[in-house]
């Protein structure tokens, strides 16, 4: 019965925790479950590591930051890579 009650308990508080996750996420503090968040750095490390294994597709990968980098520029008017040496 103890058992019983631990599990309702850990089940409630984590149903808590997802509501107050929602809630900062649509007050725009934090993402939570239905905003993108940023790629970080772990994920660029990961895919050197990839095109290091696989070199064949390090041409796919260049298309795809070209792609990114012309609509951060369309969406911005401005071109980051030169913003950032400013």
């Amino acid at each position: 019965m103890k058992t019983v009650v631990i599990v309702l308990l850990a089940l409630a508080g984590c149903w808590l925790l997802d509501r107050l996750g929602g809630r900062l996420e649509r007050r725009g503090w934090i993402y939570w479950r239905k905003s993108r968040g940023y790629d970080g750095r772990l994920s660029q490390a990961f895919a050197e590591v990839h095109s290091l294994l696989e070199p064949d597709k390090r041409h796919i990968r260049q298309i795809q930051e070209k792609e990114v980098h012309e609509q951060a520029v369309d969406a911005s008017g401005d071109d980051p890579a030169v913003r950032n040496e400013r």
